[in-house]
């Protein structure tokens, strides 16, 4: 049996048995110590997106209500984080197709980040992709009982990356939505690593394809683990010293990427550039935004009125 296999079904039976956390996070960072790591890059100007809702009419003003959430604050366990440690979670507006190659697209970032936060939106998004040509291979957002859907506002900020962001991306073989080409290379990079020294490494994409689908768990899943393997694997990767991870959007079928970063990469490394309100609609079961007010943000500010 090879240190994969034997890593996998003790860390199985340790979920099945009732995980003790201190022994399975001590297992996970043995094995990743000794292991390649598949990375991701946010490169300079890259921008990501984070938006919260505005629930009762409530008003944000501040950056720091749109970053990550506070230290003294306690939250539950997150896909990529235990109850003890804050995390900027966001999702990426970067895409890439044949036609345009690399470009940004805020309102694929924006719709991403809804199906994540809006609790309506997240359980029914309707799994499927767009047009398929060339041109516009993009997801759909369809939303399934969309006449159900209320009127919502929400209140949103736009990351620029101020310098390269190194990411752990969880899922190894994963095609974040028209990312072909950095999805062969992926395979390729990791084929490569493994024939370096087959004998150690072979079946390492096993461990790495249990782990993607632990991120893949909804969270409120039947043996009631949750997030509990993600968050303690996100940790540890953390402590590796790594800004943070990415992993494809749960809620939209793979058709989009998330981050969890760290707060100190957040703070030298990402800059709040523009605000705005989002009013959102399902319209024939597309989702449909509206923003009728966005603002530009001078570097350093924490302070805005999207209200005057």
């Amino acid at each position: 049996m090879t240190r994969t296999a034997k890593l996998l079904a003790y860390l199985k039976g340790q979920q099945s048995a009732g995980p003790d956390e201190t022994e399975f996070r001590k297992a996970l960072k043995d094995f990743l110590d000794s292991v390649g790591v598949p990375t991701r890059t946010l490169h300079q100007t890259y921008t990501l997106v984070r938006l919260r809702q505005n629930l009762g009419g409530k008003r944000f003003t501040t950056v720091a209500e749109l970053s990550y959430r506070p230290f003294h604050l306690k939250a539950a366990s997150a896909r990529a984080s235990t109850a003890s440690r804050s995390l900027f979670y966001a999702a990426s507006c970067e895409r890439r197709n044949l036609a345009k190659g690399a470009f940004t697209d805020i309102p694929h970032g924006l719709k991403v980040a809804l199906f994540e936060t809006i609790p309506f939106l997240r359980d029914n998004c309707k799994r499927s992709r767009g047009s398929l040509t060339i041109e516009d291979f993009s997801p759909n957002f369809r939303v399934a009982r969309a006449e159900e859907f209320p009127p919502t506002c929400v209140t949103y900020a736009l990351w620029e990356a101020t310098t390269n962001i190194n990411l752990a991306n969880i899922c190894l073989h994963s095609m974040q939505d028209e990312d072909w080409g950095d999805n062969y290379l992926r395979d390729y990079m990791f084929g490569r690593y493994v024939l370096e020294n087959p004998i150690q490494r072979v079946g390492e994409d096993e461990f790495w394809n249990y782990l993607a689908q632990e991120f893949s768990r909804p969270g409120n899943d039947q043996n009631k683990l949750g997030y509990f393997v993600s968050s303690i694997a996100a940790e540890v990767l953390y402590d590796w010293g790594f800004d943070g991870v990415c992993y494809p959007s749960v809620r939209c079928n793979g058709l989009g990427m998330n981050v969890a970063l760290k707060p100190e990469a957040v703070d030298s490394k990402l800059i709040c550039t523009h605000v705005g309100l989002c009013n959102v609609s399902a319209v024939q079961k597309e989702l449909v935004l509206d923003v009728p007010k966005s603002l530009r943000l001078e570097p350093g500010a924490t302070r805005f009125d999207l209200y005057a």
